[in-house]
């Protein structure tokens, strides 16, 4: 066995991991704690990074500089390890892989051809950096990491859990003060309806964690982990988040099997009506903020903040986001193009708020298919996923669902850190498929 193969998953699952170090005596490699180490500092770093008194729209917030630069290092950690490319690409399921190249071609070809190449190729530059840190994570969670998927889990909603703590307690600190603009609340994010996106992922993986323990046993630290999700969701103000929980939360019941749905149900309805209420005192000063922003918004459209994007207002942008669509409807116009080009953005938004209107509009049919067909395939895994291993499956499956839901009417995936939620959730449920498959 050569060396590229050690480890991988077109190795067998039991071939001994390439490790420098050794394992501890926790039975953990040392790279496997550094990978842990990235991904539970990942939130919090990229807080600690971008939070200003003074808000201003730097590169380090707006491109997400930090969530970067730890997919990166994950990425060489993997390497050291013993991720190999080629041979994690022949492992692939034959369909995934001609999909994903598709995708790929499709990409650089929009990228080369953009009005304004310079921030596409930019732009798609993170995408594959995206695509390659989950196939790295894949690579390692099919072979040496495969014991630690759980741990890795837990460290993906530890970085959320302490992501919330921080804004809170920013909050706590500046609740007084008289010249702070909570309109521009940086904290990891360059508008504050974007705090939703951590809400929803910590919500999603607590409610995967309820829903894959069926009440039974220690159920309760996902109830924990939901409750924090939930109440954060209620405590930015967001619309588009709080609908997303809930539909999350009814298409989880629905796909746990057979069990305690109704228990489930129950437990998580009552524990999101006790939690969501507490943002009424714990909300910054501003009505941007807080379950009144959610239910409460009975102000007229034309004096209404213009923070708060209204329904109106989002299908004038996906009707002239569609105009556009079909006028490059091929290969599309390329990444972080689309503000210039579509004059209803109002030169404040940088995405449609729809996914499915940013992806035809960044790669076209061509990606849009090409990433439908990867969608097609996961769903008729669900199945075998969470019957060979529900534990992992459903925490994985509610992170991802729920920023999907989410971006149905928002736009989670312009932006990293939500992107790097999926990576590391993907790359489990891809561990799973190939684990499965060998018995």
């Amino acid at each position: 066995m050569t060396g590229d193969q050690r480890g991988s998953p077109g190795a067998s699952l039991n071939t001994p991991h390439f490790d420098h170090s050794g394992k501890g005596a926790d039975g953990l490699s040392l790279t496997a704690k550094i990978a842990l180490a990235l991904v539970a500092l990942c939130a919090p770093v990229f807080a600690a990074l971008t939070f200003e008194l003074d808000f201003t729209m730097n590169p380090t917030r707006s491109l997400s500089l930090p969530v970067l630069a730890i997919e990166l290092a994950l990425i060489v950690i993997a390497r050291i390890d013993g991720f190999r490319f080629v041979p994690a690409l022949r492992a692939m399921p034959r369909g995934v892989l001609i999909a994903l190249s598709v995708w790929a071609v499709g990409g650089t070809l929009a990228s080369v051809m953009a009005a304004n190449p310079s921030p596409a190729r930019i732009f798609f530059a993170f995408s594959l950096l995206h695509v390659l840190l989950a196939i790295a994570l894949w690579d390692r969670f099919s072979s040496s990491w495969k014991a630690q998927r759980r741990v890795f889990l837990a460290a993906l909603t530890g970085s959320l859990l302490v992501y919330v703590a921080i804004t809170q307690v920013v909050t706590a600190v500046l609740y007084t003060s008289t010249v702070f603009n909570w309109d521009q609340f940086g904290v990891g994010v360059v508008n504050i309806r974007h705090l939703g996106f951590y809400g929803v992922a910590l919500a999603g993986l607590g409610m995967g964690y309820v829903a894959s323990r069926q009440m039974q046993g220690r159920w309760w630290p996902g109830l924990l982990v939901a409750a924090t999700g939930f109440y954060f969701v209620a405590w930015t103000g967001g619309r588009s988040p709080f609908l997303s929980v809930f539909v999350t939360l009814f298409l989880l019941v629905a796909i746990m099997g057979p069990g305690a749905r109704l228990k489930v149900t129950g437990a998580l309805l009552a524990v999101a009506a006790l939690v969501m209420p507490v943002s009424l005192v714990t909300a910054p000063p501003n009505p941007l903020y807080g379950l009144e922003s959610i239910i409460g918004r009975v102000t007229p459209e034309a004096e209404a903040p213009p923070d708060q994007n209204s329904v109106s207002h989002r299908t004038e942008i996906w009707a002239d986001t569609l105009e556009k669509v079909i006028e490059r409807p091929v290969i599309g116009h390329g990444q972080s193009n689309w503000s210039k080009q579509v004059e209803s953005s109002r030169g404040q938004h940088a995405h449609p708020h729809n996914l499915v209107m940013q992806v035809l509009y960044d790669w076209g049919l061509v990606g849009a298919l090409a990433l439908l067909a990867l969608g097609l395939m996961a769903l008729w895994r669900v199945p075998r996923w969470i019957a060979h291993r529900r534990d992992l499956a459903l925490p994985a499956i509610g992170g991802i669902a729920c920023l999907l839901v989410m971006s149905m009417a928002d736009g989670p995936f312009f932006f990293a850190f939500p992107q790097f939620v999926v990576a590391v959730c993907v790359a489990v449920l891809a561990s799973l498929d190939l684990e499965a498959e060998r018995g």
